[in-house]
């Protein structure tokens, strides 16, 4: 959760969004895509045209929807394969895969922060 909450924000001001479609029962969504030597970060947040979103609290945003089987955010990391995926609600998340390596600390070095 601290490379989430660490990157998310490097995320937003470096990486580029593009809008995916539909995202099973989160609905529309958009990825923001920032890669950095080896390391890539796809983000996926709930599509809000008009704003109808809180703000960000503990780097996860309040969904427009929110359905019991799926989570609206999301966190991919990639460094020569998927190192780190995960989703998240306001009240909920779930690590799918983690893998340790490396990749903490390279991603951590991004935001001045050492790994712990």
């Amino acid at each position: 959760m601290a490379v989430r909450d660490l990157v998310l924000p490097f995320i937003h001001a470096n990486g580029k969004k593009h809008q995916y479609g539909c995202a099973g029962m989160v609905g529309p969504c958009h990825l923001t895509t920032w890669e950095h030597e080896a390391l890539r970060f796809v983000h996926r947040e709930p599509f809000d045209p008009f704003g109808m979103r809180a703000a960000p609290q503990n780097g996860a945003a309040r969904p427009l929807v929110t359905h019991t089987n799926s989570l609206p955010f999301g966190l991919d990391v990639w460094r020569s394969g998927r190192m780190l995926n995960l989703a998240w609600d306001e009240t909920s998340i779930v690590v799918f895969s983690f893998r340790l390596g490396v990749w903490e600390a390279e991603a951590l070095a991004l935001t001045g922060r050492d790994a712990d």
